[in-house]
């Protein structure tokens, strides 16, 4: 994650709206104890808590090394004009990354967790 600032300049010649990115949050790590540990349906900037109206864009790291099918933790991305609609399940896989909007277009939750699951935020803001 070390190179993110550089991943979201070169991304804002495509995207210009990455252009408003001018840094980045401390880095936030989570666990998920198991036993169906979960996060319900959110947004990471819904654009009215001072602290989090500026995060631009989300970056997931996962830190799983050893995460198997059937243990949960997966990240549900929902349907930014229907929540109650999956768009994309995401496995908590070691060293995967995932970068997304922090706003209303990319609503999500964290699913039971049936073992400890760690992973590491960053918000672009």
């Amino acid at each position: 994650l070390l190179k993110l600032g550089t991943l979201a300049s070169e991304l804002a010649t495509v995207v210009p709206e990455l252009k408003r990115i001018t840094s980045r949050s401390k880095a936030m790590v989570a666990c998920y104890p198991g036993g169906g540990a979960h996060y319900v349906a959110h947004v990471d900037n819904d654009g009215k808590h001072p602290l989090c109206r500026t995060r631009v864009l989300t970056a997931l790291l996962y830190l799983n090394s050893d995460w198997r099918k059937g243990d949960g933790g997966e990240l549900a991305v929902l349907g930014a004009e229907d929540s109650s609609k999956v768009r994309h399940v995401v496995e908590p896989l070691c060293n995967r990354v995932l970068l997304f909007w922090s706003d209303w277009r990319t609503p999500h939750e964290v699913r039971p967790a049936q073992r400890t699951r760690y992973s590491l935020t960053i918000w672009l803001l």
